[in-house]
């Protein structure tokens, strides 16, 4: 269990950090559970994040440089994942809120990455391109496409979506045989875009899906 590693076993732990730990007693994740978010105040911007880590819980939004390259949510967990279908959700969470985020901005992406995390933390990832795309049905199918590609033989710990590859909402761009064309991505993308505008209008969580309200569930008794 990871509560049971050493310090060091936390991603942003560096040696000089765990030295620092060390000196206050802190040697084993499991000494960090009873401490308050401000406990480990004295790292400095990474107190908050490690401490984060510590609970299971990483949220982290990519923003390398000034211009935004990527769009990212991952989730570590203390209690392993061992279906498909808890895998799934997480996905389906992440998705939407890397719609969200990519709505927001107003920036759209073409390649689609998700990044898995077994409990032995071997880390694999898997991508794809396809149109320029801020859906989060179309980031959620297209996850689920590469998790397809993705041995599932060991438990998993993490699980991340990321949007890359982007483009301005203003930008020009060739349309293809698919922007003709009425379907259900084109209903689902419009559906997305009202929980989208409710949400920003009424406050954040106003208006939940199914599988979003399921893995919020889940995600409380997975930490």
């Amino acid at each position: 269990l990871i509560k049971d590693r050493p310090i060091r076993a936390l991603y942003g732990v560096g040696e000089k950090t765990a030295k620092q730990l060390a000196s206050r007693g802190y040697e084993v994740v499991s000494d960090l559970y009873k401490l308050n978010p401000s406990g480990l105040d004295f790292l400095g911007k990474s107190g908050r994040e490690i401490y984060l880590h510590a609970q299971g819980y990483c949220n982290r939004e990519v923003t390398p440089n000034e211009e935004q390259k990527s769009v990212g949510r991952e989730y570590t967990f203390q209690s392993d994942l061992t279906t498909r279908e808890e895998i799934e959700e997480i996905i389906h969470f992440i998705s939407r809120q890397v719609s969200n985020i990519l709505k927001n901005k107003e920036i759209k992406g073409k390649t689609v990455t998700i990044k898995i995390k077994y409990s032995n933390m071997k880390s694999i990832t898997r991508s794809r391109t396809i149109s320029y795309t801020d859906s989060a049905r179309t980031i959620y199918d297209t996850g689920i496409k590469l998790l397809g590609f993705v041995e599932l033989n060991h438990p998993v710990r993490l699980v991340g979506v990321t949007v890359s590859n982007m483009e301005g909402e203003q930008g020009e761009k060739q349309l293809s045989f698919e922007d003709f064309v009425s379907d259900d991505t084109e209903i689902n993308d419009k559906i997305d875009d009202v929980i989208f505008d409710i949400n920003k209008t009424m406050g954040r969580g106003s208006i939940k899906t199914g599988k979003e309200m399921l893995f919020e569930k889940n995600f409380r008794n997975k930490n």
